[in-house]
């Protein structure tokens, strides 16, 4: 439908003819009066002056409308550029994740994609971190809100030990006449994971130990190995403790500790022998026993 307003400052507009470059489309005459009540009163309401353009081939055009009013003279309009295609490209548009998303190592990325065709169906969309293909995907999964109260028909693929890097995130989507288009870029950062770490978390430092020789509880914590434990030794100063296999929370009995001053600490190693010692814990063992507090 090809539409056009038109008037006339000192008479009427008597029809408006339509034109593609040179071709005439047809004349439409004065459009019927649109009559509208309010508390004021009846006002007319002027329609514009339409018609359709049936048969429009493939290409690019140029319209333009001629007014003609009462007096003979008339008026063209500014031209409009359009073109016609056979057929529209698809629209798709990533949900998730969201733009500047971060990540930690080891992750797996779920992205997914709402993809339509207005005159078709959407066939494929295959995702992309800047020009890795990540994959297609050619049927699309119901996904609800967190809220629960709606669901939307996405696209979705999850992008599996994604490295270390700042990457933009693109869909394209592709309809069943082979048109396809790109969604929005979406960059999202991925950052290496967290460096392990070990810390003993008894006894605490600066910690006293009555009655020696005494049996002390020594554990640690263990956090961010990528790979498993397999031994947390324990030390005081230079001296081997002990050592256990059970991790996260590691725990030994130093025997017989004898009293003096000591540097705990604890090192951990993983499967590949990569080894993380903690921070010293400052401890005393001393030969008398704890005072003993009175209420008076």
């Amino acid at each position: 439908m090809v539409c056009a307003s038109a008037y006339d400052p000192d008479g009427s507009v008597v029809s408006v003819q339509f034109f593609v470059g040179t071709n005439s489309l047809g004349v439409v005459p004065t459009p019927p009066v649109i009559y509208v009540t309010n508390d004021d009163g009846i006002f007319p309401i002027k329609q514009p002056y339409c018609l359709i353009w049936t048969n429009k081939s493939v290409g690019a055009f140029t319209l333009t409308a001629v007014a003609t009013d009462n007096g003979g003279l008339t008026a063209t309009s500014a031209p409009v550029h359009v073109t016609v295609v056979s057929d529209l490209p698809p629209k798709v548009r990533i949900e998730t994740p969201y733009y500047g998303a971060m990540f930690r190592q080891p992750v797996n990325i779920k992205i997914c994609a709402q993809a339509y065709d207005p005159d078709g169906t959407v066939t494929n969309v295959e995702f992309f971190a800047g020009t890795n293909d990540l994959g297609s995907v050619t049927t699309p999964i119901l996904v609800t809100n967190w809220w629960g109260d709606e669901v939307q028909s996405l696209y979705c693929l999850t992008w599996s030990n994604a490295p270390v890097g700042s990457y933009r995130l693109k869909a394209v989507a592709t309809d069943n006449a082979g048109m396809s288009s790109s969604s929005a870029l979406v960059p999202i950062v991925i950052y290496p994971p967290p460096s392990p770490t070990v810390k003993i978390t008894t006894p605490r430092n600066f910690s006293t130990i009555y009655n020696a020789p005494a049996n002390i509880n020594v554990c640690a914590l263990e956090r961010y190995f990528t790979n498993p434990i397999v031994n947390v030794s324990f030390f005081a100063g230079t001296n081997s403790i002990g050592s256990t296999t059970n991790a996260p929370y590691s725990c030994i009995v130093w025997s017989n500790a004898p009293a003096g001053a000591y540097n705990l600490t604890a090192k951990a190693t993983d499967s590949h022998g990569t080894t993380v010692s903690s921070s010293a814990v400052s401890i005393k063992v001393v030969t008398n026993a704890p005072p003993v507090y009175m209420d008076w």
